[in-house]
Order: C-alpha cells, then sequence, then structure tokens
C-alpha cells in the first residue's frame, strides 16, 4: 500500500514542473525567460513555509497532512490545467510544490516509521528511494516528449487523476494515527524540532555530520559543470548525461541498502563519505570522459550510502510526537546547506579554477569522514534505535 502510494506520488513529483514549463512556453510565445525562471517558483515554498509545516503535520498527524496534501496538489494542478496566464502558473507551481515538498515530504517520512518495523526501515526507504529515482530519471523525459504530441493541459488532468488515485492506498493502511494531542498552539513549539536535533545525543552527531557533508558537497555540481565546460571542453548535453548517470547511481546504492540485513548504518554512513570524498579527489584530477561517468555512477551510489541511512536513524530515534517538526528542520537546514555551498562555490569558481574545488570539496569531505572514524564508539550508541 505504501509503496504504491509513494511511486504513485513520486510520479507527479517528477512530472509537474516540466509539463507547466511546456505550457508557459506554449503560452507565452516561447518566451525563454519565463519559462527558464519557473523552478525559482518550485524552491520559493521550502524557504518560506518550511518553519510551520513540521508543527502542523505533529498537530493533524501525518497521514491527514499527505491525504490533504494531495488533494490540494490535485486542485492546484486542475487549476494548471485550465489556466491561460502565465502569473497563475507560478502561483500555482509554488503552492503545488508547498504542498508536495514543504508538506507531504516531511509526513511522508513521519509516516513510514509508523507503519514500519524498525529492521525493516533501511530496505523500505531504500526501494522506496530507488523507485523514486527512476522516476525522476524517466518522467521529466517522458512528459517534456508528450508535451511536445500533446496539449500540456491533457497531461495536467492525468496528472490530478494519478494523484488522487495515490490517496487510496492511504485510507487502506491501519495505524495510530501519528497526532499529537497534548501539542498547544505556543509558537515557540514551532521550533522544538530545531532543538531536539541539536540537543538530543542519538541524532546530534550524525545530523552535523549529514549537514557538513551537504555543506561541502551541496555546490559541488557547479564547479563540475564549470569543469566540463571549461576544462574538458565539452558541451552541455553532457551535463545532463553526468546528472542521469548520477541518479543512475543512487538508484543502483539503494536497490544495493535494500539487500542489506542486520548492517550497522553509522558504518555504512562512514563508508559511503570517505568513498565520496575520494571519489571527487579523483575526478579532479581526470580527463578521460568515460572515467568521468564511471565516478559519477560510483559518486550516486556512495551518496545512497549517506543519505538513505542517515534519513533511516531519524526515523528510528526521533519520537512520533516530533517528526514532522525534525524532518521539516532537516529540509530546511538541507536547503540552507546547498544554497550556503552554491554561493561559496560560485564566487570562488571566480577565482579558482573548477579542478582546485572539486579537490578541495573531496578532501574535506574525507577528513570529514575520518573524523567519523574516530566517533565510533560513540556512534554505537547513536545508531542504536529506542
Amino acid at each position: 500500500m505504501l509503496l504504491a502510494s509513494n511511486m504513485l506520488i513520486s510520479i507527479v513529483s517528477a512530472s509537474y514542473l516540466i509539463v507547466s514549463m511546456a505550457l508557459i512556453r506554449d503560452i507565452s510565445s516561447d518566451s525563454s525567460v519565463l519559462v527558464a525562471i519557473a523552478p525559482l517558483f518550485r524552491t520559493l515554498s521550502s524557504v518560506t513555509l518550511g518553519l510551520i509545516a513540521g508543527y502542523i503535520i505533529d498537530r493533524f498527524g501525518a497521514r491527514k497532512i499527505m491525504v490533504v496534501s494531495t488533494l490540494l496538489t490535485s486542485l492546484s494542478l486542475c487549476v494548471m490545467a485550465i489556466s491561460t496566464r502565465v502569473y497563475l502558473i507560478y502561483v500555482m507551481l509554488f503552492l503545488t510544490s508547498t504542498f508536495l515538498v514543504v508538506f507531504y515530504r516531511p509526513a511522508n517520512n513521519a509516516f513510514i516509521p509508523a507503519v514500519i518495523k524498525s529492521e525493516e526501515l533501511l530496505r523500505v526507504n531504500s526501494i522506496l528511494r530507488a523507485l523514486s529515482y527512476v522516476n525522476f530519471i524517466v518522467m521529466p523525459t517522458l512528459m517534456g516528449v508528450l508535451a511536445e504530441k500533446y496539449n500540456p493541459h491533457i497531461l495536467f488532468y492525468a496528472m490530478v487523476l494519478i494523484s488522487l488515485a495515490s490517496i487510496l492506498p492511504l485510507i487502506f493502511i491501519k495505524i495510530q494515527e501519528e497526532k499529537n494531542p497534548c501539542l498547544s498552539t505556543r509558537l515557540s513549539e514551532i521550533f522544538d524540532g530545531f532543538e531536539y536535533l541539536f540537543r538530543e545525543r542519538a541524532v546530534v552527531t550524525i545530523f552535523l555530520l549529514y549537514m557538513l557533508v551537504m555543506l561541502t558537497t551541496g555546490g559541488i555540481n557547479i564547479a563540475l559543470n564549470m569543469f566540463v565546460l571549461e576544462e574538458l571542453k565539452m558541451g552541455i548535453s553532457i551535463i545532463g548525461v553526468l546528472t542521469s548517470i548520477f541518479t543512475g547511481g543512487l538508484i543502483l546504492g539503494n536497490f544495493f541498502l535494500g539487500f542489506l540485513k542486520k548492517v550497522s548504518k553509522g558504518r555504512v554512513v562512514t563508508i559511503g563519505i570517505l568513498l565520496t570524498g575520494l571519489g571527487y579527489i579523483i575526478l579532479s584530477v581526470s580527463s578521460s570522459l568515460l572515467l568521468i561517468f564511471i565516478l559519477q555512477l560510483l559518486l550516486g551510489l556512495f551518496a545512497s550510502f549517506i543519505v538513505t541511512p542517515s534519513m533511516t536513524v531519524f526515523q528510528e530515534v526521533v519520537p512520533s510526537n516530533l517528526r514532522g517538526r525534525v524532518f521539516s528542520g532537516i529540509s530546511i537546514f538541507l536547503g540552507l546547506s546547498t544554497l550556503i555551498s552554491s554561493i561559496t562555490v560560485s564566487v570562488l569558481i571566480n577565482f579558482i579554477n573548477s579542478r582546485s574545488i572539486i579537490f578541495a570539496c573531496g578532501m574535506i569531505t574525507f577528513l570529514l569522514g575520518g573524523t567519523n572514524i574516530t566517533l565510533g564508539k560513540l556512534r554505537k550508541r547513536l545508531y542504536k534505535p529506542r
């Protein structure tokens, strides 16, 4: 049931932006600028509304928020299906992203440990993420082709049906509702998730390590793009290929994790960090396109070793009445880490060549992995589910 629901909603998540861009192109006389800025409206919501989302999830229950978010997503897609104004599409992009990313995703992360046994969490998370990554490779391409042949309005109606269908499996999953009846309406409780992340010994180390890795590598794609364009003298199409290969690595890594049993998540995360750092170090001195393709595949695989076990630990350890706020807090910090990293790399790229930046990011990441090894005794306690 959970797999079916996640699979359907991930199809919508992977499709709505490219169809929106096709619609904007059609109704704005092929204005490239109006099409190009469309993704901006998808990212604004996490910055502006992410703080209150977790509180609402904990207040009303993860499943209810998932259902309501999906219904509102369907409504916003319906509006886009009949839109003839670009500004209205931008507004709906903002709202759709709000419902899917800001509310649905943290609610889903909070909902999974309520219906999946602790020992099965890593396997289930791995499968769900792998299938989601498959959709994010296949659906933009498929929808882009369909948008060229058919009216984008029709595709929006199809996405409405898919999103509504994703609600049905949720209804039949039997759990005790993840609602905290004692939660008051005090504003200070909105920040309880942040406080927990920095206070609770069971998560603070992995959280800080995760954020530091993202702070180091979050903007590395900018350096990698410059590396491809200036160092390798390749075209933009190669950048798209590298992105697809990296995502393919994520898929392989998550499928691999899905077959592991009774594995130390801390050890997997540490291995992932060390290998990621090593991979970027090797990439920084590479000139062979084939080797770079192989490294991108491996880097995607190594990234899955960091992300999926880390999120599984949070699901195991965080109390049910705090999960919404904690996962929303993690999303906010991830966004900020990536933003800071991207801005930093964007500035440095004007003064330092891309190879040096990639090498530095790889070295710092490798050292973070080494630092994590020194915390071995503490980590055994941190990764043990309550």
